[in-house]
């Protein structure tokens, strides 16, 4: 409803402009904006509901993360990231899936959390405990939830040794 709306009051501030009623096409940019925000309130209040729904279940251990766009998921994951370091936490399991309900089955969440880890210099293992899994590990001897600067970052969940992202 308010993606439809300013769409369509975005659409006729450009035709304002260009027929050279300035006046017109600040008001109908302004609603636009206004209609872009309530947008992005709902889009939140929805993500929060489904991330909610998602993890009732769930412990600090594990955060799942389906149903977010990629920016709500590294949000999420930072903060349950804070949580666990907080906690003392021996791991988190980030539930990423597989792909299979995005466009084209082309994964966004997992290779976003891989990012994430390589930045965060954390120590995970990919694909586990299952394929659309990654299983961060936390070193508590340490302050932070950085891994040791030499240590190996990431392991296949094969076992077929260490890689570093």
């Amino acid at each position: 409803m308010h993606a439809k709306r300013r769409g369509d009051l975005l659409a006729q501030s450009q035709a304002a402009w260009q027929s050279g009623d300035k006046a017109s096409a600040k008001r109908f940019s302004d609603e636009g904006k206004a209609e872009g925000a309530k947008m992005d309130a709902c889009n939140r209040q929805a993500a929060d509901a489904y991330f909610a729904a998602n993890n009732a279940r769930h412990g600090l251990g594990e955060i799942d993360l389906h149903g977010l766009h990629v920016s709500e998921a590294i949000d999420r994951v930072e903060e349950r990231l804070r949580q666990c370091q907080a906690q003392r936490a021996q791991q988190l399991v980030v539930i990423v899936g597989r792909g299979n309900h995005s466009k084209d089955h082309v994964q966004k969440i997992k290779p976003a959390m891989q990012r994430l880890v390589e930045e965060h210099r954390l120590r995970v293992d990919v694909g586990a405990p299952n394929e659309g899994c990654i299983t961060i590990h936390f070193n508590q001897s340490q302050t932070g939830f950085l891994a040791a600067p030499n240590a190996p970052l990431l392991k296949s969940a094969d076992g077929a040794g260490c890689t570093q992202m």
